[in-house]
């Protein structure tokens, strides 16, 4: 099997798990936020929880996945997904099974810890550079685009017929992704951990700060679904269909920029799209006031999300590439999702106490948050000490 095929096999995997997550975000947390009582500490500090034992395993992989076949590792991982999936269901039945609860959080933090780690060594074999705007526009491309059936599909399902109508289409595209990894060859793993090196490259150093920002950062999808949520009264097929138009849009957009990219300086590109986040948390934060702020938040949000994972990818594996030192890829990542899940999880217990000391239970103050933090982003972005 040559490169370019390996290469688009792992893409269509890839496309399949950013659908699986894609559903988790909007419908994940809705609907724990309904199962815990419309509770936002408890659905807050859940997710604080999960994202805190993900970080573990983020430091853990690296020493024990050198062992372990890449491409077994993925087959793992989403079989590892698929319980979560199933635990996911048994919780809308069980709400008091702590089992459930224990098991549905080791194994999604496992098995997402798992995941990133393979494909990104996959993706680093098997892609080329000069093209990598293309490459991972379209491929973002294809995640949003999944976006305008799936949600409104999904959304007006459960409402009919409750949680396990996600959970069927997550274990099915499981499924997909576990005969994908199963066709692809072998890969070695060649990591090496060499801190002090590390530390000591500027650009390293840039993307350690970008993505402790991307932390907090990163809990706003999370919110904003809860929002729309409430926003929308509360109709998970309302939530679906809103999502679905603003993704058709967005996948267009992410397409052509995408293409643009390999002709730009990426590295300032980098630094725009940073701003862009807190253009898009300030956004979020004034949507409150009428339906078309919404609109407008949502739709630019999910636009840029896109295009900053592109850029990120493309910054990340250029200077990779450049530098050559590919094997010190793993260990780089696997600090990143650290330094990203513990901001996650810290972000996350601090609404759910602020949920408690403001009753948190409204769009409203969800989104005052979301405006703060928006103004915190921004002082980084554009700080000269970055």
């Amino acid at each position: 099997m040559n490169q370019e095929h390996i290469h688009k096999k792992v893409k269509i995997a890839h496309i399949l798990y950013g659908m699986m997550m894609g559903l988790l975000s909007i419908f994940g947390i809705v609907f724990f936020y309904t199962t815990f009582g419309e509770n936002l500490f408890y659905t807050f500090s859940f997710f604080g929880v999960i994202y805190l034992v993900s970080a573990i395993f983020d430091l853990l992989v690296p020493f024990v996945i050198p062992s372990i076949t890449p491409k077994y590792a993925g087959m793992l991982s989403m079989v590892l997904y698929a319980i979560s999936a199933l635990a996911l269901y048994g919780f809308s039945i069980y709400i008091d099974s702590i089992f459930i609860l224990v098991t549905y959080s080791g194994t999604y933090a496992l098995a997402r810890a798992l995941y990133q780690n393979v494909f990104q060594n996959y993706l680093m074999e098997t892609a080329q550079v000069k093209n990598l705007g293309h490459d991972i526009g379209g491929m973002f491309a294809f995640i949003a685009f999944s976006g305008v059936l799936l949600p409104s599909m999904i959304g007006y399902l459960s409402d009919l017929y409750g949680p396990i109508s996600l959970v069927i289409l997550l274990l099915i595209l499981n499924i997909i992704c576990i005969f994908i990894y199963a066709s692809l060859p072998h890969i070695s793993y060649k990591t090496k951990l060499r801190l002090k090196d590390i530390r000591r490259d500027r650009t390293y150093r840039q993307l350690g700060k970008t993505a402790f920002w991307a932390g907090v950062y990163g809990p706003v999808a999370w919110i904003w679904s809860i929002a729309l949520f409430i926003y929308l009264g509360e109709r998970l097929a309302f939530l679906g269909v809103f999502i679905a138009a603003l993704n058709l849009v967005a996948s267009i957009g992410v397409k052509v920029l995408g293409n643009k990219m390999d002709k730009s300086n990426k590295k300032a590109l980098f630094g725009k799209l940073r701003i862009s986040n807190s253009i898009e948390l300030l956004l979020k934060g004034i949507s409150s006031i009428h339906i078309a702020f919404a609109v407008i938040a949502d739709l630019y949000g999910r636009l840029n999300d896109r295009l900053y994972g592109v850029v990120f990818n493309i910054f990340f594996y250029s200077w990779v590439d450049h530098h050559e030192q590919k094997t010190m890829l793993d260990e780089r990542i696997t600090l990143g999702q650290a330094v990203f899940n513990l901001t996650v999880g810290m972000t996350f217990l601090f609404f759910g106490i602020m949920s408690i000391i403001t009753t948190l239970t409204n769009s409203f103050i969800l989104l005052g948050l979301v405006f703060f933090l928006g103004f915190l982003h921004f002082a980084f972005s554009t700080s000269k000490k970055q």
